[in-house]
């Protein structure tokens, strides 16, 4: 069974032009009588940014193909080459006929399970050995219906390891599903990313996911610490020509 894990949005910055002033409170004693508090004031300078708007998520490293060998009906069998979760590479023996032939092995693949004749056998369409793709790799997610739109097919995803977040890798969107899984906090669609194996790579190996599903560049950006909120109204400090004033902002959702 595949596990499927909701991918999560990262929204992103605002933008202003000048040197901004913000203030962080911070009340440091309280008692009938007086109220005492600390204000620490920062100047920061806007600078130019490229701002990302991305999709997060983990998932789990599955096989992109799990099918069962057919062992040939003409040949007699004599003994299996490899036993039940070995790995073996593509053109590699999995078992051996009594006529000295081999059943190779299509691609890189683990062994999953097989049924063979008694040796000195004949083989019947009932035997088999089952394997798993070790070359072509997926990953599922479920992408909340809001931000379905905003992907598209072979679109580029990164992605790194769990257990080594310094391996980055690069998959690309294989299969976006039409049929979706409801729930009360809203309808999610189960999206596929293909990956190539660099050897490396495990089946089960647990992994983070960003899909980049829009960008701005060249903006002029302030930290979030920086916005002063008042209500519906959010603001920062500006200090031009040594006077301070309030300059209303707006959160860009690129």
């Amino acid at each position: 069974m595949k596990k499927i894990k909701k991918i999560l949005p990262t929204l992103i910055l605002i933008a202003i032009v000048g040197t901004i002033t913000f203030f962080v409170g911070k009340q440091i004693g309280l008692n009938t009588d007086q109220t005492s508090s600390s204000t620490t004031v920062e100047n920061v300078t806007v600078g130019k940014q490229t701002i990302k708007k991305t999709l997060t998520g983990s998932g789990e490293i599955e096989t992109s193909k799990i099918e069962k060998l057919s062992l040939s009906t003409s040949y007699y069998f004599e003994t299996m080459c490899v036993e039940d979760g070995d790995i073996v590479k593509s053109g590699e023996n999995i078992l051996k006929y009594t006529n000295g032939t081999y059943l190779k092995a299509p691609y890189d693949l683990v062994v999953s399970s097989h049924s063979v004749p008694e040796t000195k056998y004949q083989a019947t369409s009932s035997h088999y050995v089952e394997v798993q793709n070790l070359e072509d790799l997926i990953i599922t997610l479920n992408i909340n219906e809001n931000e379905i739109s905003n992907i598209s097919l072979e679109e580029e995803v990164e992605i790194s390891l769990t257990a080594d977040t310094s391996q980055k890798y690069t998959g690309k969107i294989s299969k976006i599903d039409w049929v979706g899984s409801y729930a009360s906090s809203g309808t999610t669609f189960p999206v596929e990313i293909s990956l190539e194996n660099d050897e490396n790579i495990k089946i089960g190996m647990s992994v983070s996911c960003t899909i980049n599903i829009s960008e701005l560049t060249d903006v002029l950006a302030v930290p979030i610490a920086g916005v002063q909120i008042n209500g519906d109204r959010k603001y920062v400090l500006l200090v031009e020509n040594g006077e301070t004033k309030e300059v209303d902002i707006r959160y860009w959702n690129v």
